[in-house]
């Protein structure tokens, strides 16, 4: 990796400097004045030198010179890189005192690297001679080097005198134009420091000239890093803050490779902030000057078409769900219709006297899967709001209790059913023939889930959403809640099963071990007081399903709440209907 040693008075020569080589993999070292840079040279030679020509203390005519009869030194490369000195008789100068090219700022990337290759390849390849004796003898080159001097002394005077003569002559009209250009640039900052957005304009070489102060409260800048005025380092600040580094960094170098470009994009915080970014050329008549940067905070924007998109997805859904219930239910009503008549008619045929033995068994049959039917129907037409439901204040804990002799029948002897009732429950309002189908059908899945010998648990419990909790959880509204869950240690669900949980009529087939119940868990929920959560967790060897549901306290005394605990409020997200 070649070292380079790059010499000039101003930092931000020195930044972009090494900013542009270290970028092309050349190790940097700098110094602000010719003496500096010899010291450093000595200590440790570099592979080159880039230096500057007007500088205090020493300028880049003496270190050339210095550097050119230095026995050490005289074979490093020297470039000469000058804004100031840039006439012919200048360069040739440069070029007598032994530097081995001059370079004239500002210069675009591009050839300035290629200079440098170019100087580093000659040197490599032994076209350089470090040992050459200058063109001309040491008191020309004095003399030269003072005529430089003089005629720059000369023309900073001339310069000096044309604008104090300028000024003698213009005094008035100064004034006058003074006190428009103060009048204009009060509206001018009143405007600016009004506006919503943030606005930060930048010169050409990356010192920050103004600033709102809506700008520092939307990028939470400290007030000492903006009195620095350095756009580098103010970048190098915010840049901590975003999602995409790289991506910012990318576009503004592209904006800054092409001065006379506008661009726009959006910014995303890590902590949930988003802006757009506008940001368009600054002129002075036809020339660009620098670059404005506007910043407008459009987090809410985002928040509100999310929500947004979100209630629409929820419309539809329901328009879907209302079409489906209508189509049951008609399908539903006419079905029971006819299911009416076989269940009349197998009644009048089973109370006939003297049937055979197999023909009374065959009606039984008839009769018995007619009823089964018209469970469905019921179920249909329930879905449908066609069916009434009859909600009534009850204990959840004896509800539960009524249907354990027949769960524990349903899912077998290899199943344990572990029941943890809850102490002094609250009362709540729900149809008990709902939970009964809620309990049925869980523990039915549950028992298809379970391959062989399992567990599954049926638990109730007091809890209390808080104000805290719910605004972590923008589906859950505060209050006292009824916990009626339902576990299993089967072989659990998969993400894409869980996906389509709430869909009606979904086949038992999309369950992995399912074999019957396509009714819940949507069935269940057609009630506004009744919320579901639902969980698969993953254990080192085990799955476990567990479905938690949230019935709404009855409005009487509070007995004793407590606040839902972390583990249960982790399971799972909250589907409120």
């Amino acid at each position: 990796m070649n070292r380079i040693l790059i010499v000039d008075d101003k930092k931000d020569n020195l930044y972009m400097l090494r900013f542009l080589l270290e970028g092309h993999g050349y190790k940097v070292e700098e110094a602000q004045h010719g003496a500096e840079a010899l010291l450093k040279a000595r200590q440790s030679p570099p592979e080159l030198v880039i230096s500057d020509l007007l500088m205090p203390v020493m300028d880049g005519y003496t270190l050339l010179r210095h550097w050119k009869s230095d026995q050490q030194l005289k074979h490093v490369p020297f470039i000469v890189y000058t804004a100031t000195y840039t006439e012919p008789k200048d360069e040739k100068l440069a070029l007598d005192l032994g530097a081995d090219a001059f370079i004239v700022k500002p210069t675009e990337p591009e050839p300035f690297l290629n200079q440098i290759k170019e100087v580093l390849a000659k040197q490599k390849s032994g076209l350089l001679s470090p040992t050459k004796l200058p063109i001309c003898d040491e008191q020309t080159q004095i003399k030269q080097y003072n005529e430089s001097l003089i005629r720059k002394l000369e023309e900073k005077a001339l310069q000096l005198e044309q604008a104090n003569h300028a000024l003698q002559l213009d005094i008035a009209e100064r004034k006058r134009t003074e006190e428009a250009l103060h009048q204009s640039t009060s509206l001018l900052q009143t405007a600016f420091d009004a506006t919503a957005d943030g606005i930060l304009a930048v010169d050409r070489k990356g010192k920050i000239i103004a600033f709102n102060q809506r700008f520092t409260e939307m990028w939470r800048i400290p007030k000492a890093l903006m009195e620095e005025t350095n756009y580098h380092q103010l970048l190098k600040y915010v840049i901590e803050e975003l999602k995409d580094k790289d991506g910012f960094l990318a576009e503004v170098e592209a904006l800054y490779n092409q001065p006379e470009k506008e661009g726009w994009d959006i910014i995303e915080f890590k902590d949930g902030r988003v802006f757009e970014r506008f940001s368009k050329p600054q002129r002075i008549g036809n020339e660009i000057v620098g670059r404005v940067w506007d910043f407008r905070d459009i987090t809410d924007h985002r928040h509100t078409e999310a929500e947004r998109e979100k209630l629409q997805a929820q419309f539809i859904q329901a328009q879907k769900m209302e079409s489906v219930g209508r189509l049951a239910g008609g399908v539903a009503h006419d079905f029971n219709n006819m299911l009416g008549i076989i269940i009349g008619y197998s009644e009048l045929a089973l109370d006939t006297a003297g049937l055979p033995v197999t023909l009374h068994n065959h009606l039984e049959e008839i009769h018995n899967a007619a009823n089964r039917a018209a469970e469905i129907t019921k179920k249909l037409l329930a879905f449908a709001r066609k069916q009434t439901i009859s909600p009534r204040v009850l204990d959840l804990n004896e509800t539960v209790e009524s249907m354990l002799k027949m769960l524990r029948r349903l899912i077998g002897e290899d199943i344990d059913l572990a029941w943890l009732p809850g102490s002094a429950l609250w009362p709540v309002m729900a149809d008990p023939s709902q939970i009964d189908q809620i309990l049925a059908n869980l523990c039915v899945n549950a028992r298809d889930a379970i391959a062989g010998a399992g567990k599954l648990t049926i638990e109730t419990d007091k809890v209390n959403l808080d104000d805290t909790y719910c605004a972590e959880h923008a589906d859950c509204l505060p209050g006292d809640y009824v916990m009626l869950a339902v576990s299993d240690d089967g072989c659990g669900m998969t993400p894409e099963i869980i996906a389509h949980l709430f869909e009606p009529f979904l086949l038992p087939r999309k369950w992995e071990k399912a074999q019957d119940s396509a009714w819940p868990p949507y069935m269940v929920l057609s009630s506004r007081t009744m919320a579901l959560s639902m969980s698969t967790v993953n254990r080192e060897k085990e799955r476990l399903s567990r479905f938690t549901f949230l019935v709404t306290r009855e409005n009487r005394k509070l007995q004793h709440p407590r606040i839902l605990n972390k583990s249960l409020a982790a399971k799972a997200k909250l589907y409120w209907l």
